[in-house]
């Protein structure tokens, strides 16, 4: 056989996948017999709630980018594991979403500067 080896040629073959990551945090505590007080420590940044940053996106982007009703965002996160009731999901996407309205404020004046 003559056939000689010339390396490899890369193929990037794309894929998704959706499921839950479940993390389990151990917040110190401790309790103040003189305050008759407890300190609980704080999760790291970016955590805050039941739900990982990445899953509030997701939910976000799905809602307003791929116009997806609640009822049927609520189907798919069940179907795909996450445990999560209709009003947490409503207070997801309607509350405290000031960042969002922040950066979208942003966008706009810097468009406004950049677009003649």
């Amino acid at each position: 056989m003559d056939a000689q080896f010339k390396g490899y040629e890369e193929v990037i073959i794309q894929d998704i996948t959706l499921g839950t990551d479940n993390i389990l945090f151990l917040k110190e505590k401790y309790y103040s017999p003189q305050n008759r007080k407890t300190y609980l420590a704080e999760l790291p940044p970016g955590y805050e709630g039941e739900f990982y940053p990445g899953t509030k996106a997701l939910i976000i982007s799905l809602y307003y980018g791929g116009n997806i009703t609640q009822s049927k965002l609520l189907e798919f996160l069940e179907d795909i594991g996450i445990s999560i009731s209709a009003g947490h999901l409503s207070n997801l996407l309607i509350k405290n979403q000031a960042v969002f309205e922040r950066e979208k404020s942003e966008i706009y004046e810097v468009g406004l500067l950049v677009v003649p």
